[in-house]
C-alpha cells in the first residue's frame, strides 16, 4: 500500500472510531457546555495536559463547560474529524491547517502552544545522509502532508534533491508506534518531535535535519477551530484560549510539576525527570505567541503541497498573538 493510501485508510479509521464515541448535541457538535479537543502525542502538547489536570483552569475561563479530551495520530486525522463535527478543537503543527485552507477547509489557528524544532533522525545502522536512503528504506512520520512531510522535503531540497524523492518511502505512523518501530530497526528512520527525538538519538540515532536549520527558530504546536464553530460559540472560543494561553504561560515556572503531570500522562514509560530534562532545552519555549510560521506555509507552495499561497488573515483568527511579518 502507498503512504498516501495508508494516509487515507487512518483517516477513515479515525472517522470511525471517533463517529463511534458518541456524546454531542444532534448537530454533531459538543454543545454549549462542552468542548471536545483533539490533540496528539509529545511534551508540545504539555499546555492541554496541564488543562486537562489543573480543574481550577477551566473552572476560571470555562466555568461550567466539560473538556472532552480525544487523541489522535496525526493532525490531517484530527483536522478531518471536524470537519466531520466529531471535534470542536484541533492542535498541532501547521501544515495541516494551511493543508486545508487551500481546499475550502474554515480551519484557523487561535493561539500557539511552543516553539520546537522537528527532526529527521535515521537508525544507528541507518543512512547517515538523506542522499543514501533507498527504496527499501522507510521513514515514518505522522501523516501524508504534515509538518513533518513539509521539512523532510524542504531538507531535500535544500541538499539538491528532488524534493519528492522520498515520498514512496513515507510510512504514516503515530509517533509512539514509530518510536517503537525505529527501537526495534523496522524503520530506517523518523521525522518527528520532542520528546522522540531526544530518545532517538540518545539510542545511537543519526540527526539528519533539524527544522530550526532551516526556518530559524518557530512555532511548531498551536490549537485551532472551525471558524463555524467559533462564531457559534463565540464565549466558549474565547474562555477556551484564555484557558489554554494561561496553562501555556504556567509551565514556565513550574516546568517541576509540569514534568510529573506529563509523567503520568506517559503511564510511567517515561520518568519525570527525563521530561524536565526536555523541558529545560534551549530549543523549547512555550508560548502562545506566533513565531515564524510563514517560512514553513510558503514552502509548502514551493515544494507542491498546496496550490495557492496562504495570508495570515485567512490563517489565524483576531485572538492569535502573532509576531513580525513573517508569523
Amino acid at each position: 500500500m502507498s503512504g498516501m493510501k495508508r494516509s487515507v485508510a487512518l483517516v477513515v479509521a479515525a472517522l470511525l472510531t471517533l463517529a463511534g464515541c458518541g456524546g454531542g448535541s444532534a448537530g454533531g457538535g459538543g454543545g454549549k457546555d462542552e468542548i471536545r479537543i483533539g490533540k496528539q502525542f509529545g511534551i508540545g502538547y504539555a499546555p492541554l495536559v496541564v488543562l486537562e489536570h489543573k480543574p481550577e483552569l477551566l473552572k476560571k475561563h470555562l466555568p461550567g463547560v466539560k473538556l472532552t479530551w480525544k487523541e489522535l495520530g496525526a493532525g490531517t486525522s484530527l483536522r478531518d474529524a471536524m470537519l466531520g463535527e466529531q471535534l470542536d478543537v484541533g492542535s498541532g503543527g501547521a501544515g495541516p491547517v494551511v493543508d486545508g485552507l487551500t481546499k475550502g477547509v474554515n480551519i484557523k489557528i487561535a493561539t500557539g502552544l511552543v516553539e520546537m524544532p522537528m527532526w529527521a533522525v535515521s537508525t544507528k545502522d541507518g543512512p547517515k545522509k538523506l542522499s543514501e536512503f533507498g527504496a527499501k528504506d522507510k521513514i515514518a512520520l505522522p501523516g501524508i502532508n504534515s509538518s513533518q512531510h513539509v521539512v523532510l522535503r524542504e531538507a531535500l531540497k535544500r541538499e539538491g534533491i528532488a524534493p519528492k524523492r522520498l515520498d514512496d518511502n513515507l510510512v504514516p505512523m503515530p509517533h509512539p508506534d514509530a518510536r517503537q518501530a525505529f527501537t526495534a530497526d523496522q524503520i530506517s528512520a523518523h521525522v518527528t518531535s520532542a520528546p522522540f527525538q531526544y530518545q532517538e538519538v540518545a539510542e545511537g540515532g543519526n540527526k539528519l535535519v533539524d527544522s530550526y536549520q532551516l526556518w530559524g527558530r518557530h512555532t511548531f504546536m498551536t490549537v485551532y477551530a472551525t471558524t463555524k464553530w467559533a462564531k457559534e460559540n463565540p464565549e466558549n472560543f474565547k474562555g477556551l484560549v484564555a484557558a489554554v494561553n494561561e496553562a501555556t504561560e504556567w509551565i514556565g515556572s513550574h516546568k517541576a510539576e509540569t514534568a510529573k503531570l506529563l509523567a503520568e500522562e506517559s503511564g510511567g514509560e517515561t520518568p519525570a525527570k527525563d521530561f524536565r530534562e526536555q523541558l529545560d532545552e534551549p530549543t523549547v519555549t512555550f508560548t502562545p505567541d506566533i513565531k515564524n510560521i510563514k517560512p514553513m506555509a510558503d514552502a509548502m507552495y514551493d515544494l507542491g503541497f498546496i496550490k495557492k499561497k496562504v495570508t495570515a488573515e485567512e490563517l489565524f483568527f483576531p485572538s492569535a498573538k502573532v509576531e513580525g511579518s513573517d508569523w
